[in-house]
Parts: structure tokens; sequence; C-alpha cells
């Protein structure tokens, strides 16, 4: 798994524009978790800009850590206590492919932004760890910098850091186009059940459910309680057995007008027990008190002269 972890600015920078890192002196009132994540990494991963700032601040705090350095440039710059360091040219996914083949399990992208811009041209970026710090930088290498097709992150985690911070989490989920690939299964199977149990399909079961329920109480209101009295006083409520003939064409205008009264009371019956009722209840809770007394601009004229007579 390859992860970035990054602290940048609110503008997407991860430096000033002289690389500087004084921005992250702004990430105050939080207890510095570095250690923890770095205890969970194996071996670390870097483009040549991030290792020429290591050279020029003559420090390596990744000792003991397989470190790849991806860059052109035919040696690296030396650097005490780097190791164990190895340059790399090639293709970032050949890159990932060999990292894993080294029994690798949770790789740390250390920087920088065109590095990152890569690794995700090539989908390789699995998981995201970003700190955000409150203020902004206007220049300086952004977080990924490069040409790469729009990818989306599924945010997992989303918590303050310190006293203005932000810790952001997120994870890439992504299906191979291989048919004859396990994970795509469980991709899929893992699509399914997050569809199924989404917030909108369960309310929308509910609804159905709720929906029903409340169709058989309408209909038992129009049919025992409306029909009746539509029936005292036009005579019956059914007029379905009346019909005419036209050259042996038969029509039951009779069942017609029965569909148009019960939907007229089906209407009414909502109408008048429903969103009436309903809409009542809403206006009421939207009601505001109305304060007893003076109103509002004449009370708070009063306080003003008031307050301006009380000054010395």
């Amino acid at each position: 798994m390859l992860v970035y972890y990054a602290a940048l600015s609110i503008d997407g920078r991860i430096a000033g524009p002289d690389h500087e890192l004084a921005f992250l002196q702004t990430l105050t009132g939080a207890e510095n978790d570095y250690l923890d994540f770095y205890g969970d990494v194996d071996s670390l991963i870097m483009g040549a800009r991030t290792w020429d700032f290591m050279v020029a601040h003559g420090s390596w705090p990744y000792a003991g850590k397989t470190t790849w350095v991806v860059t052109h440039a035919d040696e690296l710059a030396p650097l005490e206590g780097a190791e164990p360091v190895e340059r790399y040219a090639g293709d970032p996914a050949e890159l990932v492919r060999l990292i894993g083949g080294r029994g690798h399990e949770r790789t740390w992208l250390v920087g920088g932004g065109d590095l990152a811009g890569q690794l995700l041209a090539a989908d390789l970026l699995d998981e995201l760890i970003l700190t955000v710090a409150p203020t902004l930088l206007g220049r300086g290498p952004a977080l990924a910098d490069g040409v790469f097709p729009l990818r989306r992150f599924r945010l997992t985690r989303l918590e303050r850091f310190g006293d203005d911070g932000v810790r952001l989490h997120y994870e890439r989920e992504k299906i191979s186009s291989d048919p004859s690939d396990d994970q795509n299964g469980g991709a899929v199977l893992q699509e399914l059940k997050d569809f199924l149990f989404r917030g909108s399909i369960i309310e929308l079961a509910v609804a159905f459910v709720m929906g029903l329920a409340f169709a058989a109480v309408i209909n038992s209101l129009v049919d025992n309680l409306i029909m009746p009295v539509i029936a005292m006083i036009i005579g019956k409520p059914d007029f379905s057995s009346l019909t005419f003939t036209i050259n042996d064409a038969v029509f039951r205008y009779g069942a017609f007008l029965t569909d148009v009264i019960q939907f007229l009371a089906i209407g009414a019956a909502v109408f008048f027990f429903v969103v009436k009722p309903v809409q009542a209840m809403q206006a009421r809770g939207r009601r505001e008190p109305i304060e007893e007394g003076r109103p509002d601009e004449e009370r708070r004229h009063q306080e003003l002269l008031a307050a301006l007579k009380a000054r010395p």
C-alpha cells in the first residue's frame, strides 16, 4: 500500500516558494503524532527535489528504512547516514511492484508533488493522510503536480487537528478491469453493500411501507365513511352498472363515474385530514413568540439613549 502523508496549506502548498516549512508553525495545540505514523510504514519513496532538500539540510531522519529516490540523475548527492537508499529511474508502476516484491506492505510517499502526480497518473496512490494548516502560501510546490486523470478518493475520517488545523483521511477504491481477478468481485460486493445500505435507499423503503399502510387507512376512510355519505346524497355509491350501447359497443360510463367519485373522495380526505392539519402544525411551530412591551426598534432606541446619557 502506498500512502501519501503530508501537511499542506489551505491552498494546497506543501512548502513555501523557497521550500521553507515555516507554515507548519501555524499547526498549534496538537500533539505530534508523526512517530505513530512512521512506526507503521516499512519503506519510503521520494522525488529528486525532496532528496535535494534533505541533502541541503544535511540530515537523514529515516535511517533503517529502505528508501527509493525517483530521479533521472546518474547518481545521488551524498548524504551522511542515508541508508539503505536506492536510486530509481524507471516506470513508477514497476517501482511499486518492486517494493511489493521485496515484502514491504506500507510505503510512505515522502514527497514531492511531481512524483505524486506521476503516481496519480498511474493510479498507484492507495491512501492519503493530509494535515491542513490554517494558512495560505500563494506560491510553492503543490501537493500534486502534473497531468493525470481525475482520481476520486473516499473520505474515511475527518477530525480537528490542534487549534485550527484539519486532518483528512482518504482511501482510493479501485476495481480491477480483469473479470478473473478475485479482488474485482470483492469490490463489486462492497459497492452493492454501499448501495443497499445507503441512507436514501433505507428512507425510500420506509416511505414505501408507510405509504402502503397510509393508503389502506385512506381507502378505509373513503369506503366506510365518505362513500356512504355520498350514497345518502345521490342515492347510491356505485354506478358501475350504468351503461349504454351503440352498434353492439358497450360504454360503461358508470364505472368511470364511480372512479371519478372515489378519486375526488380520496383527494378530499387527504387534503382535509392530512395536508391541512400538517400545515397548521408546521405554521404553529414556525410562529415566533411576540415579545410583550415595546417593539424591538423602539426598545433598542431607548437603550441607546440611556447609554449615551450615562456617559460622563
